[in-house]
């Protein structure tokens, strides 16, 4: 991980699979969801 003054952070990826579409978001320790993405 990168150090927290150079933007690291702890988080997990939760991923949501409907179909033929995957939904993806970054979550971070607090529970902040820091950036979110699909692939259709």
């Amino acid at each position: 991980m990168a150090p927290q003054d150079k933007g690291g952070f702890y988080h997990f990826v939760r991923v949501v699979v409907d179909g033929a579409a995957v939904f993806a978001e970054v979550i971070d320790s607090s529970g902040t969801v820091r950036d979110r993405f699909d692939l259709r």
